[in-house]
């Protein structure tokens, strides 16, 4: 969800524009770098940062996958996410509308077929991301209906003649990389619905395009080429003491981003940054050995990965993703397709990785109240809604702690998410309209409208809200729907 981020940077808008070129960074670095290090250096190391950073989010992503078997195999998650279970999925800002599917394919050893079965009109979505956050694909209802289906999905290069001949009339997907992100969402209404979903997820397939080489064999303990990736990378981003947005040492976080380059090239057009490495004593070819570095060397990459990082938080608070409206709420309308839009790119990375395209899934955020100030769980705030927000499908509210960008516990509901279309109780007004409560303790008694509609928060904790539109009308994505202020309540 872009423009969550809890902690913008100190950057203006001017300085923000700096950010997307390598001139405008050597004028941030001139202002901010030691004496003793090149500006001109750190405004490069800058840069590769920005263009590495969404390869180190999506090796963290993919640390479930290092386990022997854990590639091509599709993992469906029976539950929804909670406050309680959501570490376990390993996603940012996770959302409590759908069931996840997931799965790291790794297409080394050639495509994969995809499979769904008759959905009888549910919806479900198999976005389809590359190893750089891009969306390449989202089979499923929003573009191939929900009737039985099965899609193909192609390395790097794969000339289709080379699939048997039944195959050919099956849609494909080609990825720009040979590591994939498959990441399914399947509708649960309410938790009356869950079983049905259940059975839906549970009739999804994964399986080879082509059966495996005859000297294959089959040994399932031996690493596969993401594998070792990501597990190299891993490795170093320990060393780094990563956090998502900050490294302690960022030499190692730097010969992650080299050896994952390495490991899965970038598409032609948006590879520029890498040309830069040289001058930082880097090297693609030496992968995720980066050892030959001098203390001053090392110094360039620590203030490079401070201001690129900076300029990631603040883009992610405060860039021009697309749609920003007066009562509060921002959205991308670029995410999934990025080219050569690095800045955009990592700054969906930094708060949403695996954020979809915007004809699929708007990402609506709001982290102020009406009179600007951040939203808080000591106070009540009421957001007056015209009508059910315009989607084809469904749309809801979600409410993620401004600090980790994860859900809150609250010791009065479980309440996580508030669906529009489905959440059982909601008390709308005669005209349509409905009055949605965020608050950390009950606004109001039993049977009131305000505890009806009531979406709770975190105690003592700063938060944002996230407006999910699945299918989102025209009106949304152009951003001439107008989204409703977030009003804070007088006691």
């Amino acid at each position: 969800t872009v423009n969550g981020q809890s902690n913008p940077a100190d950057l203006s808008t001017e300085q923000l524009q700096q950010c997307t070129s390598l001139q405008g960074l050597q004028a941030l670095a001139a202002g901010s770098t030691a004496a003793n290090v090149s500006s001109n250096a750190t405004a490069a190391a800058a840069q590769l940062w920005i263009w590495g950073f969404p390869l180190l989010t999506m090796s963290q992503a993919a640390q479930s996958a290092t386990k022997p078997g854990g590639v091509n195999t599709l993992l469906n998650v029976p539950t929804l996410v909670t406050p309680q279970n959501q570490a376990a999925f390993n996603i940012v800002a996770p959302n409590c509308d759908t069931l996840y599917t997931t799965s790291w394919l790794d297409l080394t050893a050639g495509p994969q077929m995809l499979g769904a079965p008759n959905t009888n009109g549910r919806y479900y979505v198999m976005e389809l991301l590359d190893f750089y956050t891009n969306v390449f694909g989202n089979p499923g209802a929003p573009t191939t209906g929900t009737a039985a289906s099965k899609w193909v999905v192609l390395p790097p290069a794969y000339k289709r003649s080379a699939l048997p001949r039944a195959l050919w009339n099956l849609r494909m997907y080609r990825s720009n990389t040979t590591g994939v992100w498959l990441l399914g969402r399947t509708y649960v209404a309410n938790q009356s619905d869950l079983a049905a979903a259940r059975e839906v997820q549970q009739q999804y397939s994964l399986s080879p395009a082509m059966p495996p080489p005859g000297n294959a064999t089959g040994n399932s303990t031996a690493l596969t080429h993401l594998q070792r990736a990501v597990t190299a990378a891993n490795a170093l981003l320990q060393q780094a003491v990563w956090q998502l947005g900050s490294v302690s040492n960022s030499t190692p976080a730097f010969a992650a981003i080299m050896g994952l380059a390495k490991a899965f090239p970038p598409s032609l057009g948006t590879a520029g940054p890498l040309a830069l490495a040289p001058s930082l004593g880097l090297s693609r070819a030496r992968g995720f050995n980066q050892t030959r570095l001098s203390v001053r060397q090392q110094a360039v990459l620590q203030a490079g990965s401070k201001l690129g990082q900076a300029c990631i938080t603040s883009y992610a608070s405060s860039g021009d993703i697309g749609v920003s409206q007066a009562s509060g709420w921002s959205y991308t309308t670029k995410a999934g397709t990025y080219g050569s839009d690095y800045i955009l790119r990592a700054a969906v990375a930094l708060v949403g990785v695996g954020a979809n395209e915007p004809n699929i899934t708007v990402y609506g955020a709001n982290r102020r109240d009406a009179d600007m100030q951040a939203l808080n769980g000591n106070q009540t705030y009421s957001v007056a809604f015209a009508s059910v927000p315009p989607a084809e499908y469904f749309s809801s509210l979600t409410l993620y702690s401004a600090q980790t960008n994860m859900l809150m516990s609250n010791a009065y509901s479980n309440r996580s998410v508030l669906n529009f279309n489905a959440t059982p109780g909601l008390q709308w007004n005669k005209d349509g309209s409905i009055d949605v409560y965020l608050s950390s303790k009950p606004p109001g008694p039993a049977g009131s409208k305000q505890l009806a509609n009531w979406l709770p928060a975190g105690e003592n904790e700063q938060y944002w809200a996230a407006l999910r539109l699945y299918g989102p009308s025209y009106e949304v994505v152009n951003g001439s729907y107008p989204l409703p202020p977030i009003v804070r309540v007088q006691p």
